[in-house]
């Protein structure tokens, strides 16, 4: 019973662990990061050893992939959206299992992703999407890695496909002026109003019901979600109080004045309320037709949104909150996209020259500036 100080060399240097190693009354092996957690394992063990206690030494190493799996699917599943967890049982039970379902977790190598990222080819799959499928099967890894249902996660240094960075779609200004013109006559122009007027995802616009609307405060409370179901949360678990601009108070007072509904916000001229997974094509699709716009998806808009918000100078913490994103770096990376007019400002931020230059160039700019009032 005692600690090993081992040193693996990889492509970036060395990386030392620390293997601790029982002998009775079974054989067991872990591998820490960290002295300080090897010690407190190998202390703990003592402790059992003492104690007549066979806690510390159930051998978990014949459990196979599958049943990790399932065990790490259960952990997580309630801290994701119902649409995600399906995605991800979908792409175990689709991709991952057909490779290694009754393979030991003990077992599994990194030929095993590399088979399952073949076949993903063979099926002429994206490697955006080949890249999903490993990031869940290297997730599973690490769970079995924390859970010392393995020693060593071989998959850790797995590399995932290069993706070819596409520009960032958005509506433009003028396309979503177009939008609105074109459809002021079409049922769903409130709902349009709302989303490019607010940021906020399709499945909480639908969603709304008039008792999140406030219009002497100006202000809605986004705390549902619509999709095939209706979720009482949003994405991120949080309640959202958003102020918001006249005109989409305007249009909400007008709405209800027109149809005095004591629930859903929004409904079709059936009287039923919209999903958010048949919207985009059955409402969507034909507005932007309509307007001559070509198509990009529905939540494509609570990325014209932001993106117009940060171009007119708006605070970054401010469009974070509106958006009811937990990380302003996701903020940052997906939805405020530079757009070339931001991109020409940022241009004359810094303007520096010699002392004769800058005269002359500011001469020159005030006697062109003359020139055009007179003309």
């Amino acid at each position: 019973m005692g600690i090993r100080k081992i040193e693996k060399k990889i492509s970036s240097g060395k990386v030392t662990k620390y293997l601790v190693e029982v002998c009775k009354p079974k054989r067991v092996r872990r591998m820490f990061d960290r002295k300080a957690d090897a010690d407190k394992f190998l202390l703990e063990c003592k402790r059992a050893v003492l104690a007549g206690d066979d806690f510390y030494f159930s051998d978990k190493r014949k459990s196979t992939f599958k049943e990790v799996a399932d065990d790490w699917f259960l952990g997580i599943k309630n801290s994701r959206t119902e649409k995600t967890a399906s995605e991800y049982d979908s792409i175990l039970k689709n991709h991952i299992f057909s490779i290694c379902q009754d393979v030991k977790v003990s077992d599994i190598r990194e030929s095993h992703l590399n088979r399952v990222v073949e076949l993903l080819k063979d099926k002429g799959l994206q490697n955006k999407t080949i890249n999903k499928v490993v990031g869940l099967f290297k997730g599973v890894m690490i769970y079995a890695r924390r859970q010392n249902y393995i020693v060593v996660n071989y998959c850790e240094a797995f590399r995932k496909l290069p993706v070819t960075q596409k520009a960032p779609l958005y509506y433009t200004e003028d396309e979503v002026h177009r939008i609105l013109d074109a459809n002021e006559e079409n049922p769903i122009y409130p709902i349009l109003v709302l989303i490019f007027n607010t940021g906020q995802r399709p499945g909480e616009i639908l969603g709304l019901w008039w008792d999140c609307v406030d219009c002497e405060k100006k202000e809605i409370t986004i705390k549902r979600s619509q999709s095939r179901n209706l979720v009482e949360r949003t994405k991120s678990n949080r309640i959202n109080v958003l102020p918001v601009n006249d005109f989409v108070i305007d249009v909400l007072k007008e709405l209800h004045n027109s149809r005095h509904d004591d629930t859903y916000v929004f409904r079709n001229i059936k009287g039923r309320n919209y999903t958010a997974d048949h919207f985009s094509q059955r409402y969507f699709k034909p507005a932007l037709l309509l307007a001559g716009v070509a198509y990009k998806c529905f939540h494509k808009c609570r990325a014209a949104y932001a993106t117009l918000f940060a171009e007119r100078g708006g605070d970054r913490k401010v469009l974070q909150k509106r958006l009811n994103h937990k990380d302003l770096q996701t903020t940052e990376n997906f939805y405020a996209h530079v757009t070339n007019k931001m991109a020409v400002e940022g241009a004359n931020v810094v303007s520096l020259m010699g002392r004769k230059k800058r005269d002359s160039h500011f001469a020159a700019t005030d006697e062109k500036s003359k020139l055009e009032q007179t003309s």
